[in-house]
């Protein structure tokens, strides 16, 4: 029996050892340590920045109760002192080697941050996404001749100074939106994908001269003031549903590959659209909120929105679209027509057609300019209603039967019924011969 008591030990150890295996494994913590410290120069902010990011997480000072909790730059126009990043630092784990080579996938996304200073990183390449959002950038930023294979965004935040992207190179979106700028600046850059500026607020010029844009340039329920957007290629859509404009949009030359969008939109009084020129797949339907002044000349494109075959309501919206022309063009009114036509609707294209002919007419600045548009009217609808020409026919023949009896030449010559056959020399079907009754037809 003394063997029991070991037996009874050899039992207990292999249950124990049983329980034991059966607990779950401790998972790593969430946070990892950053392969490469922070640089002792650093601010305890910066720190903080570059702890999160080193690791793939979002530096977020708007969660972070220590630094005021969430606060929105656009309703504070600032930011506290603490969240303060300098430019140094930023261009550091963005450009310098020895960190950049950390970052992981994510990229650099701050959240909150205050940056006193100019942003530049003129000419620089980016190999991680850069976002900033919620941030206060107090003297702008300058990203001239950037190049990123990765997305850039500014989303939520405020600038308080020119935002410059002059040729800028980005493969992928760039994020302007739900933020309020000053001047803004994209001349000659190229955006691989998609440009959305949604929800922004533009207080001075937004000159995107020359910008080439992949697929959609998106700029729905924002505010702005002058846009330049001439020689523009857009890939996509050119989408401004829901903004409001407080001054002129340029588009001359500009490209559209698909449809420019404009429902719900505001204007100005005295805002311009100048499409002069510019090329579009589809425009806005006549209906839409078109400004009160518009430069179509030289437009092109390939159908309205909305339009379906014998619309409706095309014959009462074109009068009035054409009303805010700054000056007449018949090459506009051509270019409805072929479209209307181009979908069947051969009578409203010929409306329009010869409703240009009218616009010059009421145009017209010399008095035998307007005398011949109106006998050109009056005898064959400016050669868009050969059928006035049969009313006129039958109006001389009565005309010439009333002389004839008036004169006594009718019954003169035994011409009893009240006709002539003076006409029958202008019918080109006719040819008369010898005395009046002498008919041969030809």
């Amino acid at each position: 029996m003394r063997c029991c008591p070991t037996i009874v030990f050899l039992v207990m150890l292999i249950t124990s050892l049983g329980f034991n295996a059966e607990k779950p494994v401790q998972s790593a913590p969430a946070t990892a340590k950053c392969p490469v410290p922070s640089d002792e120069d650093w601010t305890s902010q910066e720190k903080f920045v570059w702890e999160r990011v080193c690791v793939g997480e979002i530096a977020d000072f708007n969660k972070e109760a220590a630094y005021g909790g969430n606060l929105d730059p656009r309703k504070l126009g600032t930011l506290p002192e603490d969240r303060i990043l300098r430019q140094a630092f930023l261009e550091t784990i963005l450009l310098g080697e020895r960190h950049r080579s950390v970052i992981a996938r994510l990229g650099v996304r701050i959240f909150g941050a205050r940056f006193p200073e100019l942003i530049d990183l003129q000419n620089a390449t980016l190999q991680d996404e850069l976002w900033l959002d919620g941030c206060l950038l107090e003297r702008g930023a300058d990203l001239s001749w950037l190049k990123s294979t990765q997305p850039i965004a500014i989303h939520g935040s405020r600038v308080g100074d020119t935002l410059t992207m002059y040729s800028l190179q980005v493969d992928s979106n760039v994020f302007l939106d739900d933020s309020e700028f000053e001047d803004v600046t994209l001349v000659g850059a190229t955006i691989g994908h998609t440009l959305d500026m949604s929800g922004s607020k533009v207080s001075g010029k937004l000159d995107l001269d020359s910008l080439r844009v992949g697929v959609h340039l998106l700029m729905r329920n924002a505010e702005f003031d002058e846009i330049v957007l001439e020689n523009a290629q857009i890939g996509g859509q050119l989408d401004f549903t829901g903004s409001t404009f407080h001054g002129d949009v340029t588009l001359n030359g500009a490209h559209i590959d698909g449809a420019i969008q404009f429902a719900s939109a505001q204007w100005s009084d005295d805002a311009i659209l100048s499409l002069r020129n510019a090329r579009a797949d589809v425009i806005p339907n006549l209906s839409d909120p078109w400004p009160n002044k518009l430069d179509l000349d030289g437009l092109t494109y390939r159908n309205l929105d909305r339009l379906t075959s014998r619309s409706s309501g095309i014959r009462n919206d074109f009068n009035s679209w054409f009303d805010k022309l700054l000056q007449y063009s018949r090459q506009p009114y051509e270019q409805l027509a072929t479209v209307l036509q181009t979908q069947g609707d051969i009578g409203s294209a010929t409306v329009v057609r010869y409703s240009a002919r009218e616009r010059e007419r009421r145009d017209a600045t010399h008095w035998w300019v307007w005398l011949w548009l109106t006998l050109l009217d009056s005898f064959v609808g400016y050669g868009y209603y050969p059928q006035y020409t049969f009313g006129w026919a039958a109006f001389f023949v009565i005309l010439g039967a009333v002389v004839l009896q008036m004169s006594g030449e009718g019954p003169k010559n035994g011409i009893g019924v009240a006709y002539s056959f003076d006409m029958l020399y202008q019918i080109p079907l006719i040819r008369t011969r010898g005395p009046i009754g002498a008919v041969r037809w030809t």
